[in-house]
């Protein structure tokens, strides 16, 4: 069995995040081109930035983070199975190992699973992407789909 990335990398998936404002390099979460600074509250970064967009942003996040603090099988309760998730999964390793982006992962369930490959999941709620990160070895932040905080062709 071939090893993937995450299996043979020295990193832990931090040093590829990068400031969506500019998508300069970002150090201790600092861009060093704009100057833009991020806060990570858990140890989850947060790079939502700032300005009335990302405040709308952070509305929504806060909407799932009650919803997952009174509810506990949410996942389950919007119809997905465990055979969805083994077949997502299934899809996913297909490619075989590399990088793959969860885009509002979650609870990280697919994180989890696809282990084959190094997962990275972005998601507006820090309530989930603490799940997620217990849930997975993923790396996993703050963000949105309009604004990767990745580099050009970082995934599989």
């Amino acid at each position: 069995m071939e090893l993937s990335r995450a299996q043979t990398s020295d990193h832990d998936g931090m040093d590829l995040l990068r400031c969506p404002e500019c998508r300069g390099s970002l150090v201790d979460l600092a861009c060093v081109s704009c100057g833009a600074a991020y806060s990570a509250p858990d140890g989850i970064p947060d790079l939502l930035g700032s300005g009335p967009l990302a405040a709308r942003y952070r509305e929504i996040g806060a909407y799932y983070d009650d919803l997952y603090s009174r509810r506990t099988d949410v996942w389950r309760e919007q119809g997905h199975s465990e055979e969805l998730t083994r077949y997502i999964v299934e899809l996913v390793e297909a490619f075989g190992p590399g990088r793959y982006l969860d885009l509002g992962c979650g609870e990280g369930f697919f994180l989890a699973q696809a282990r084959s490959m190094e997962g990275f999941g972005i998601d507006l709620s820090r309530k989930v992407l603490l799940k997620a990160r217990a849930r997975s070895q993923a790396t996993v932040a703050i963000a949105v789909g309009e604004r990767l905080p990745f580099p050009d062709q970082t995934f599989d």
